[in-house]
């Protein structure tokens, strides 16, 4: 799991015990953190996304940057925004 995934997940946090299952999931999955290589990556994605006119949140490219350097599949509830990124593997939830 992305760094940024973790911390969407930690923004999302509305209970005392969704806070200490976010902590536990943390701990259980490792997280890759954000590095020059995935900012590279998630680079190239914004310029392709930005010359079709397709833009996503800049969360959703440093996740994608990230499924795409550690070349692991992305599970989303987002496929609109995710299929629009080239070389990706997706698997929607």
């Amino acid at each position: 799991m992305s760094t940024i995934t973790f911390f969407e997940l930690q923004c999302g946090v509305k209970t005392e015990r969704h806070a200490e299952d976010i902590d536990k999931l943390g701990k259980w999955i490792k997280t890759i953190p954000f590095d020059d290589e995935i900012a590279e990556i998630s680079s190239i994605i914004y310029q392709d996304l930005k010359m079709k006119n397709e833009l996503i949140e800049f969360r959703d490219i440093f996740i994608a940057g990230t499924a795409i350097e550690e070349n692991i599949c992305l599970a989303t509830l987002n496929k609109k925004h995710f299929e629009r990124i080239l070389d990706i593997n997706l698997l929607t939830v």
